[in-house]
């Protein structure tokens, strides 16, 4: 058996106790683990404990979507470890009625769709860098733009 020596001196408990004696073999060891943040200060308010620069602020918080030139507002788009894939609903005839023109950080994809209507998506700040080598896959019922990014990190947005 394990003993230190508060327990020689009564003064453990016996949750003490029974994780002393057993490790981390100890029915109570997950509660074995002490909270490691700052002391409670007595207030019921919260406190602020740290704060760093989120990406927003270096950008004052000025959105990237080109609403001034972008008709197409319904899109999506999904995060993969090292592509972006933006997903626009919109019926085209051909390859050839889509136009993608982008760089590390923007891009603006123009179409015609079915009805000849001209339709753009642009966005003038992308939340990470991508390679100028970005593609695009036209469907029967939707348009696929891939962009390989350049740092292979989570994108919880498509813009700032």
């Amino acid at each position: 058996k394990r003993m230190d020596e508060k327990h020689c001196n009564g003064s453990l408990s016996a949750l003490e106790e029974n994780i002393g004696n057993k490790g981390k073999h100890s029915y109570y060891y997950a509660h074995s683990h002490k909270a490691t943040g700052p002391k409670w200060d007595g207030k019921p308010q919260p406190r602020l404990l740290s704060k760093n620069n989120s990406p927003e602020d270096c950008y004052n918080s000025k959105t990237s979507f080109d609403t001034n030139n972008s008709s197409i507002t319904v899109y999506s788009f999904s995060d993969e470890n090292s592509k972006i894939k933006i997903y626009i609903p919109l019926a085209v005839s051909s390859a050839d009625d889509v136009t993608l023109k982008h760089d590390c950080e923007s891009f603006a994809l123009t179409a015609t769709d079915i009805n000849f209507e001209k339709k753009r998506l642009a966005f003038n700040k992308l939340f990470g860098t991508v390679e100028e080598n970005g593609k695009v896959k036209v469907k029967s019922d939707k348009i696929i733009v891939t962009f390989t990014k350049k740092e292979e990190k989570d994108w919880p947005r498509l813009g700032f």
